[in-house]
């Protein structure tokens, strides 16, 4: 499992950006709110009521996503991973991956 730190760690962060993390961080399988000790605070209720509310629906999301994700986790036996990116299932769809490589 792994996940970011939601809101960023280093440095003072917007209620936009955090906002933002909240909605990404709701499809994560491992997301925490963490920072620095000598940055802002950035719990949701201390960033606003923007914050507060992203913060509200997307951890609904998250919660309603977890029994989905222990089955993913059962299913794989702790061998691999249970998201896998697109382009592994569709190979041959160029939509699916930039090749920065070939265009050098």
């Amino acid at each position: 499992m792994s996940g970011p730190d939601v809101c960023g760690f280093g440095g003072n962060t917007t209620e936009e950006i955090c906002a933002r993390w909240f909605q990404l961080a709701a499809l994560y399988t491992f997301a925490r709110d963490h920072n620095s000790i000598d940055s802002n605070s950035q719990e949701p209720y201390a960033l606003g009521d923007v914050v507060l509310q992203s913060a509200k629906n997307n951890l609904k999301l998250r919660y309603s996503l977890l029994k989905y994700y222990y089955y993913l986790f059962v299913s794989k036996k702790g061998l691999g991973t249970i998201w896998r990116p697109l382009f592994f299932e569709y190979p041959k769809d160029t939509n699916t991956y930039v090749d920065d490589i070939a265009d050098t």
